[in-house]
C-alpha cells in the first residue's frame, strides 16, 4: 500500500475532521493537532507501514461506528472537490483566492453550458466520450471524498472541466452570432 493512505484517511475521517487537512476551530490548525493523545501514542516508534495501518484501522473503525456521520462527510467533501472549502487560500494572499474562484466560476459556467448540450447532442459518439470524461472526473473526485479534500486535487480534473467549458463557450458563441445574423437578414 501506498505509505500515506493512512494518514490520509484519517485526515478526512475521524471525530472533527473538516474534510480538509485543517480543523474547523478558528483559527484553523493542521489536522495532525486534533489527533487524540491515545492514537498518538500508539503510533510512537512504529514503523511507516505499521502508522498506515493503525491510522487505517482508527478511521475505518470511525466510518463503520458513525455511517450517518462518514456519510455527511463524504458529501461536504465532494462538494469541496467541486467547488471550495472554508479553507481554500488559507496560505495563499486572499487575491489568489479571489482571481481563482473568479476564473473557476466563469469555466464551471462554460462547463455546465457544454455538458448540457453535447449531453442533448444527437450523435452518439459525442455523447460516448461526454460519459467517458463524465466518469474519469467522477471517479477522481468520489475517490478522493473518501479521504479529504485540498484545492489542488482538483486540478486532475481541470482540464476536462476545461474541455466542457470550450464547448460550452462555442455554443455561447455560435448562439450569439446567430442572433446577429437573424438581425441582419
Amino acid at each position: 500500500p501506498r505509505l500515506d493512505t493512512g494518514v490520509n484517511l484519517w485526515y478526512g475521517n475521524h471525530p472533527g475532521a473538516s474534510g480538509t487537512s485543517y480543523t474547523l476551530s478558528a483559527p484553523p490548525e493542521p489536522v495532525l493537532w486534533q489527533m487524540p493523545d491515545e492514537l498518538r501514542r500508539r503510533l510512537i516508534g512504529k514503523t511507516e507501514l505499521e502508522q498506515h495501518h493503525i491510522l487505517a484501522a482508527a478511521a475505518w473503525e470511525y466510518m463503520r461506528r458513525n455511517p450517518l456521520a462518514a456519510s455527511g462527510l463524504f458529501l461536504r467533501k465532494l462538494f469541496y472537490f467541486w467547488w471550495f472549502s472554508p479553507h481554500t487560500g488559507l496560505l495563499y494572499p486572499t487575491w489568489w483566492t479571489r482571481w481563482y474562484k473568479m476564473y473557476y466560476s466563469l469555466i464551471l459556467l462554460a462547463a455546465m453550458i457544454g455538458l448540457v448540450r453535447s449531453v442533448r447532442s444527437t450523435e452518439r459518439f459525442v455523447r460516448t466520450k461526454v460519459f467517458v470524461l463524465g466518469l474519469m472526473a467522477a471517479s477522481v473526485s468520489v475517490a478522493q471524498a473518501v479521504f479529504y479534500v485540498e484545492g489542488r486535487h482538483r486540478w486532475a480534473v481541470e482540464p476536462l472541466v476545461l474541455i466542457f467549458s470550450a464547448a460550452g463557450l462555442m455554443a455561447v458563441w455560435t448562439a450569439v452570432h446567430r442572433r446577429r445574423a437573424r438581425r441582419h437578414v
